[in-house]
């Protein structure tokens, strides 16, 4: 574990001390941590994503990962990623995946997918790849409905909600079982699932429509 990781998390358990004094430190602390590498914070707020234990610290992690990485209003790429080494990019990479397909718990595995897409939306624009993200996607719409397999349809379709507007390219050729899988979710799915699925239809016509 690293002392930059060991860190970071400190500073995120320290956001909730009661104490003002040492509330607004970290606070700074933080804020610190951001102007001097903010990629170099995502890196570390995606190891706590995979190594912590404490639901309260990865909560918060996701949190601040996502506005850090997110795409500006009126831009198309998150400058920090566009200007991010290449072997951190693939550390943040391989962390998210990493605890997307072992996260158990469905609002944080939500948060994760939120993360995903809003980096895929950079390494679209940057014509970079990340295939796993795609791989995850089509494997999940490959299983079975059954009730243990309900969290990870629920992310995949929230996933591919995120990242179909930046891989239509990639993912139109298999459009067909898409729409088979949501006639199939339609009719058999949970009330969850059917309702994820309209979102994800949605999605998918509202991004294409505004291209």
């Amino acid at each position: 574990m690293s002392s930059e990781y060991q860190l970071v998390e400190q500073i995120i358990k320290g956001l909730l001390n009661p104490n003002n004094e040492e509330r607004r430190k970290n606070e700074s602390q933080l804020m610190e941590l951001m102007q001097k590498n903010k990629i170099g914070l995502v890196l570390c707020l995606t190891q706590i994503l995979d190594l912590s234990t404490d639901p309260t610290s990865t909560l918060y992690a996701a949190v601040i990962a996502r506005r850090l990485i997110q795409v500006p209003e009126g831009e198309s790429y998150n400058p920090s990623w566009k200007s991010a080494p290449n072997d951190i990019k693939e550390q943040i990479k391989d962390n998210l995946m990493k605890v997307l397909i072992k996260c158990t718990d469905k609002n944080l595995k939500k948060k994760i997918g939120n993360i995903v897409g809003n980096i895929y939306e950079s390494v679209s624009f940057n014509k970079e790849k990340w295939e796993t993200v795609l791989q995850y996607i089509a494997d999940a719409f490959k299983l079975p409905l059954t009730p243990e397999n309900e969290i990870n349809i629920n992310s995949a379709l929230h996933m591919l909600s995120k990242v179909f507007p930046f891989a239509t390219e990639e993912l139109t050729p298999g459009i067909d079982v898409f729409i088979n899988s949501f006639k199939k979710y339609f009719k058999e799915g949970t009330l969850e699932i059917q309702t994820n699925t309209v979102e994800c239809i949605c999605e998918i016509l509202g991004g294409n429509l505004s291209k």
